[in-house]
């Protein structure tokens, strides 16, 4: 499934779109976790600004 078919399914449209932001931040923590070496820093800053 992909996010567009599993957010249209909410029919309120504040809750999709809070549900569809939701979905993207969980992306870019899960990105930025299985991708970033361990042993190096990650620069949190620039993950708040995103």
């Amino acid at each position: 499934m992909n996010r567009d078919h599993i957010c249209s399914v909410i029919l309120n449209e504040e809750d999709r779109k809070n549900y569809e932001k939701f979905l993207s931040l969980t992306n870019i923590m899960l990105t930025v976790t299985q991708s970033v070496d361990p042993s190096k820093k990650v620069h949190v800053d620039a993950i708040k600004s995103l």
